[in-house]
């Protein structure tokens, strides 16, 4: 049977929020920690009472960005999964912003479950699904575009999500996959 982590003490949280110096407290714990990610997690999750999440878990669920786009989970380093039959997790980097908590709870209608994972796991999960996303690149045979592949901008979701008209969103994302079709 393992043995609760140890949570963060109000003194080592206290002495991060002095550290920061304008750096997030995550980063000053983490680094003051010392710990190898899923041992920092688990002490994380601890200190705010929320399950401590691994990549596997994340991989096992499917992402979610009806209320939270691609690139606000970039942004924000989070992500809402979910699962058939149960309510939506709202996985954070960073258990301590709580008007990201706050927000996505809202636009989920409250309805969330809230999980802890660390950074590189969720940026790694939104990796793979960006990966996933790209709908055409499987589909289109080789050279199909016709040596114009170098006349296509490299767009990614993160790309995409960063333009602020939805318009030029729209046309970004349906422009790579219409010119590598030919």
């Amino acid at each position: 049977m393992n043995a609760r982590p140890q949570p963060f003490s109000g003194e080592e949280i206290r002495a991060a929020r002095t550290a920061a110096n304008g750096r997030r407290l995550v980063e000053v714990l983490e680094e003051r920690a010392g710990l190898h990610a899923p041992s920092f997690v688990a002490r994380l999750a601890a200190t705010v009472d929320a399950p401590a999440l691994d990549m596997a878990t994340l991989l096992s669920a499917d992402p979610c960005f009806e209320h939270l786009s691609f690139g606000d989970a970039l942004r924000d380093e989070c992500l809402v999964l979910r699962r058939e039959a149960e309510p939506p997790v709202l996985v954070v980097a960073d258990p301590f912003d709580d008007a990201l908590r706050d927000r996505v709870a809202a636009l989920l209608g409250g309805a969330a479950r809230f999980g802890v994972a660390h950074r590189s796991d969720i940026a790694a999960r939104l990796h793979r699904y960006e990966e996933g996303s790209r709908a055409l690149d499987s589909v289109a045979p080789a050279g199909a575009a016709g040596g114009r592949d170098e006349a296509i901008e490299e767009l990614s979701l993160k790309n995409i999500s960063n333009d602020t008209s939805p318009v030029v969103r729209l046309v970004n994302s349906t422009l790579p996959d219409a010119l590598k079709s030919g």
